[in-house]
């Protein structure tokens, strides 16, 4: 059945923008092509002004394009989501990550499809980490070796060697502190500027507390917590939601110890809208995990457990007693940035940021500080002249 009307020109945008356009090289011959079903009719009939290469979708694969979407159009093979079998073979050129339509959600009486912004954003946090869990996925590496941040920890010698061997190795992990001197290895926390932290309020850690971090060449930051509050300032009786400790140091970290952006302050609510948009998070042994982002909503943020055939299950484990206070983020352009801090366990949720952007940027200030919250650029998703919005998706 072809696309036509109003449709034909939805699927004409998706495949320029989302099929075409994102579209990745790798320097070891492989490439990612992301697809969505609603437009694979529309590519199937552009099929033949292709370049002939070996395509891999699932356990199965094409020498042609053509045969590809042959096979897939008339139900030969099932269109499952997402189901990448590893490890990808070595004969194949293009590898075929298949997405979900966008579901078209309400806001109104009349439906409101999916943006550009929203599909542009929704795609960078989707290559950001698959991208490099198949660049991961094809190395020597086991699971277990690519999951851990470190090679080697020695708390007490203060010895520490970042492993090369883990999927999140390129990105910039300086701000996730590893150990301290009142939780060791649990009570997390995480820069939210160079001389501030957060963390969780129900295991939270006491002024004079030492907070450890590691540069990139591993090199040792210590520093004293000098100064605690709980978020909002005037404090709430309910963990729910208000689970959120930021602490000041007594001084700066140098500048070879990062601290993490977070979201636009408007964006209040973040519905998925039938994209599998991957979170990164941490937990107290410092493995780099992998989880679905489920919702922002209100003063919570909640992740979900990947498809058991996508390729980052593998990479998601249960959240489980010492992992609150560790951190979640999405993975933008190559930057993290922080969604909140594990509360729940299970699939993991906590205390949105953004929620309390303000009631975070007033503590500081009551401090007598410079510093506040840092804001990730999301302008180059938009169209120009439009605003980021309050909801996404």
């Amino acid at each position: 059945m072809l696309c036509t009307g109003k449709m034909l020109k939805y699927c004409i945008f998706i495949t320029v923008q989302v099929w075409l356009g994102n579209v990745i090289g790798y320097t070891n011959g492989v490439q990612v092509t992301y697809l969505l079903d609603i437009c694979m009719p529309t590519v199937a009939q552009k099929c033949g002004n292709l370049t002939n290469m070996v395509v891999c979708y699932d356990k199965y694969k094409f020498n042609t394009w053509c045969n590809y979407f042959d096979t897939i159009c008339n139900g030969t093979i099932s269109r499952n989501i997402s189901t990448i079998h590893l490890p990808v073979d070595s004969e194949c050129t293009i590898l075929i990550v298949y997405r979900p339509t966008p579901v078209v959600h309400y806001t109104t009486t009349t439906p409101r499809p999916i943006s550009k912004f929203e599909t542009r954003l929704f795609m960078a946090s989707i290559h950001g980490i698959d991208d490099l869990l198949l660049l991961s996925s094809r190395t020597n590496a086991t699971i277990d070796e690519q999951k851990k941040i470190f090679s080697t920890q020695d708390h007490s010698k203060k010895y520490y060697v970042r492993s090369q061997k883990c999927w999140a190795h390129s990105l910039d992990l300086t701000a996730i502190s590893p150990w301290n001197s009142q939780g060791h290895t649990r009570k997390a926390g995480v820069l939210i500027t160079p001389r501030h932290a957060l963390w969780a309020r129900h295991y939270s850690m006491k002024v004079n507390t030492t907070i450890r971090f590691v540069d990139g060449d591993n090199n040792v930051v210590d520093r004293k917590i000098v100064k605690t509050r709980a978020v909002p300032n005037e404090g709430h009786s309910s963990l729910h939601g208000y689970d959120i400790v930021v602490g000041e140091l007594d001084q700066d970290v140098p500048s070879e110890i990062s601290f993490v952006k977070v979201l636009p302050r408007n964006i209040t609510t973040i519905r998925t809208s039938g994209f599998r948009i991957p979170a990164f998070d941490t937990d107290f042994e410092e493995k780099a995990l992998v989880a679905d982002l489920s919702y922002e909503r209100g003063n919570m943020v909640g992740l979900a457990t990947p498809s058991h055939q996508s390729i980052r299950y593998p990479y998601f484990e249960t959240k489980i007693v010492g992992d609150s206070g560790n951190p979640v983020f999405l993975v933008i352009d190559g930057e993290i940035v922080l969604l909140f801090v594990f509360t729940y366990g299970g699939s993991g949720s906590g205390t949105s940021i953004t929620y309390h952007y303000n009631n975070i940027n007033q503590i500081l200030q009551n401090w007598g500080s410079n510093y506040r919250l840092t804001e990730v650029d999301l302008s180059k998703y938009l169209e120009s002249g439009n605003e980021i919005p309050n909801i996404i998706g």
